[in-house]
């Protein structure tokens, strides 16, 4: 005999499993985005996720394009907001609290997530201690250096150049060249998480990657540096890009000549 149902009592819908895997990435992805990665949760692979659809190793197809930060994800550059030395002070100070945040994240990464072992957390661990210089920097001395500069200047415009200038060489020097470049040099899914908040990071205060391509011709108005010791190609291949090393990053301005924070690298076939 059929059961009767409860007055207001609604149809259960019927068992899926499309619906099924489509909860579990939920679930997958709720927990990869506070650094944790659960195994079986997907049939997605963690090189997949954090390199593209490529192995890691891989860093000239799908690996490389996890760096990439597109114009439409990035926010216009931070100075272009600067209209007198308040707010010069307020921008060093909020730059110095997300630099806080950021370093606080990957920290707890490394100490929660159970997949990583002893050697993985250590490099993990070495790279956010280069976060945590430049944040000290920017809060004591330098930070400091920078906010008597800006006062000392005429015009709003030439504290937007300071600042440009200035915040763009630390985060050149310790998040790109300290921290970004090793996980370029050795892509691997231990930095998914890494990788991840430090493009959000950048991507908030107006930093974004330029486009570029294997195989493409050299645009050598690019600020991109090309490397020593090309090898000969193929008929033509001549003046193309053999291998990228790293995107130039550049700050989102709605200008052609965008000002650089770390050249791209590459090398060209001859």
């Amino acid at each position: 005999m059929e059961t009767e149902r409860l007055e207001g009592q609604a149809d259960l819908p019927a068992f899926s499993f499309a619906s099924c895997g489509s909860l579990l990435e939920k679930i997958r992805r709720f927990f990869k985005d506070r650094g944790l990665f659960v195994s079986g949760l997907s049939g997605r692979t963690q090189a997949e996720d954090v390199l593209g659809t490529e192995a890691p190793g891989d860093a000239g197809e799908g690996g490389l394009s996890a760096f990439q930060i597109g114009r439409e994800a990035s926010a216009p550059a931070f100075y272009l907001n600067i209209n007198g030395t308040e707010d010069v002070e307020r921008y060093l100070q909020l730059f110095v609290l997300d630099m806080e945040d950021l370093h606080k994240a990957i920290a707890a990464y490394a100490e929660q997530n159970a997949d990583l072992d002893e050697e993985s957390r250590g490099k993990v661990s070495r790279l956010n201690v280069r976060i945590l210089r430049a944040k000290d920097l920017m809060g004591n001395r330098r930070g400091k250096k920078i906010l008597e500069n800006c006062r000392a200047k005429l015009t709003v415009e030439e504290q937007r150049q300071e600042m440009a200038r200035e915040i763009g060489k630390l985060l050149s020097e310790w998040v790109m060249q300290k921290v970004l470049d090793p996980i370029y040099e050795e892509p691997s899914p231990v930095y998914a998480f890494v990788l991840q908040k430090i493009n959000t990071f950048l991507a908030h205060w107006g930093v974004m990657t330029l486009p570029m391509q294997e195989g493409e011709r050299m645009d050598y108005d690019l600020p991109c540096d090309v490397l020593e010791g090309s090898e000969e190609g193929a008929e033509g291949q001549h003046e193309t890009i053999r291998k990228i090393y790293h995107y130039p990053y550049v700050w989102k301005e709605d200008r052609e000549d965008l000002l650089p924070v770390w050249n791209g690298s590459v090398s060209l076939w001859r």
